[in-house]
């Protein structure tokens, strides 16, 4: 069963932040922020507070560098896939 980033542990969030974190430097990526949102909305009208917390991998590339981050990008996908995590946003 998939969780999303928010549905982990602090730990396996740590984790899974120093696992993106090895494939980008192992691929000569490692200047990519790797950067966690959190999110509160209030909803006045049903007095409640939404929180959500999202990672996400993002960079604008060279042109010269775009093969190469098609490929780090699905390295990161399937690894994302292989621990059954959704919702992380990977732009290379």
């Amino acid at each position: 069963m998939s969780k999303t980033f928010q549905d982990l542990s602090s730990a396996e969030q740590k984790g899974l932040i120093e696992k993106i974190g090895n494939i980008l430097k192992e691929n000569g990526f490692g200047d990519v922020p790797v950067t966690t949102d959190v999110e509160n909305v209030g909803i006045l009208m049903a007095g409640q507070t939404e929180f959500s917390t999202s990672l996400k991998v993002e960079k604008k590339l060279k042109s010269a560098d775009s093969v190469k981050g098609d490929e780090v990008t699905k390295k990161i996908n399937d690894f994302l896939k292989e621990q059954n995590v959704e919702g992380v946003q990977v732009k290379l």
